[in-house]
């Protein structure tokens, strides 16, 4: 258990699911974790499940924690960093979960250029525990504070570390977004059988598992992505023949479209909240 005391300034789905993540990992006991939102209502019922404590003052959530977690709204973080730049000193870990925001954004809007700094990608899997989240931390984080890191986001699911703030575009169109693509490819996939005749309660059941268990056959046989695909398609079977259409329409060329699209979108949305 980690005996230093943490906070989540904007406690909101994502601070939600650290929060449960966190507790059923026992990383932190409840009584060292204090969260803020500024609407009025939302931290009362985490407190009664959990047991955490809240405020609504980001000050005084900062000066409670060693740990900020800052999980509020893109458009939010400017005033927020304001509230709580005079409460903070080098002993504090600043881990960031704001799309788009960069670390130089939020050391500049702090005004603090050597405070440590973590910018995470994390996707929304944290709700149910498998988010895969990117990272990267600014020089002055430590080795300890980065094995911190690592527990905590350990509780959400899987981590990678970067050592290049700039991948993290990349890895937002791939794994930030990815939950969407496969979303979408279940909706298609759900919809196309019912109109083949499949019978309405059965259409999603069929798909889900199928997604889950192909998941779960690449998480754990070692193969590659291709390879399981070449092993399901017999010559001149059922497989081969949709796998044709897919590729007649170019669905390959589609993907890498789309994916291309999300990452120039990243970088466009980080450039939109650069420091001057």
């Amino acid at each position: 258990m980690i005996s230093q005391r943490l906070a989540i300034i904007g406690a909101g789905n994502m601070g939600a699911s650290l929060v449960a993540g966190i507790l059923n990992k026992g990383l932190f006991p409840a009584s060292h974790i204090i969260l803020t939102n500024r609407s009025k209502g939302k931290m009362e019922p985490l407190q009664e499940k959990w047991g955490v404590g809240f405020t609504y003052d980001n000050a005084q959530a900062v000066r409670f924690a060693s740990t900020i977690i800052l999980a509020v709204k893109p458009q939010d973080v400017p005033e927020a960093l304001r509230q709580i730049r005079g409460a903070l000193g080098r002993r504090h870990l600043i881990i960031s979960v704001v799309a788009g925001v960069n670390i130089a954004a939020i050391k500049s809007w702090l005004g603090h250029p050597a405070q440590p700094v973590v910018r995470v990608m994390p996707n929304t899997p944290a709700q149910v525990g498998e988010a895969m989240s990117g990272w990267t931390a600014s020089p002055e984080v430590s080795r300890g504070q980065k094995r911190m890191v690592r527990r905590i986001l350990g509780a959400l699911g899987k981590e990678i570390s970067f050592n290049d703030e700039g991948l993290l575009d990349l890895v937002t169109a791939v794994s930030g977004s990815g939950p969407a693509y496969v979303f979408y490819l279940a909706e298609q996939l759900i919809k196309s059988a019912r109109e083949i005749g499949l019978p309405e309660d059965h259409c999603q059941e069929l798909v889900l598992q199928t997604i889950w268990g192909a998941a779960k056959m690449l998480r754990e046989n070692g193969g590659s992505a291709e390879k399981l695909r070449a092993a399901v398609t017999s010559k001149g079977g059922t497989t081969e023949a949709a796998l044709r259409e897919f590729a007649a329409g170019d669905l390959p060329g589609l993907i890498a479209k789309g994916v291309a699209a999300a990452c120039q979108r990243s970088k466009e949305l980080g450039a939109q909240w650069a420091p001057d």
